[in-house]
């Protein structure tokens, strides 16, 4: 099985590199097109949980995508998605991190506070 950091990932996922990373033309809506074909595109079908980040000047795109549809046509590659769950993407591990709610509004339930 795949591992990132101490994260065991699910068999059907693939972490996009930098080449199918700077392969992606369009990525709006659930749909991912793929300017040019390339070994991991080649790999991406049906139910392939697919990973990635795309930073384009001050836009970064997160995609956790689970693919619902794919297309060829000529050279390029369009896939149709839907949001992933983390258990589609994560097998086994821990996840941690630390949430400061510092100068996000305050939540209220039911009217309290």
């Amino acid at each position: 099985m795949k591992t990132l950091g101490n994260l065991t990932l699910q068999k059907n996922v693939i972490i996009l590199n930098d080449e199918s990373v700077n392969a992606i033309s369009t990525h709006n809506d659930g749909e991912i097109t793929f300017s040019r074909m390339t070994p991991q595109t080649d790999s991406i079908s049906v139910g392939t949980v697919i990973v990635g980040t795309k930073i384009e000047g001050d836009q970064v795109s997160t995609i956790l995508s689970k693919v619902s549809s794919v297309s060829k046509l000529n050279n390029q590659f369009t896939v149709q998605t839907s949001s992933a769950k983390l258990e589609e993407f994560i097998y086994s591990g821990t996840l941690s991190g630390v949430y400061d709610p510092s100068g996000k509004a305050p939540v209220n339930i039911d009217g309290r506070m």
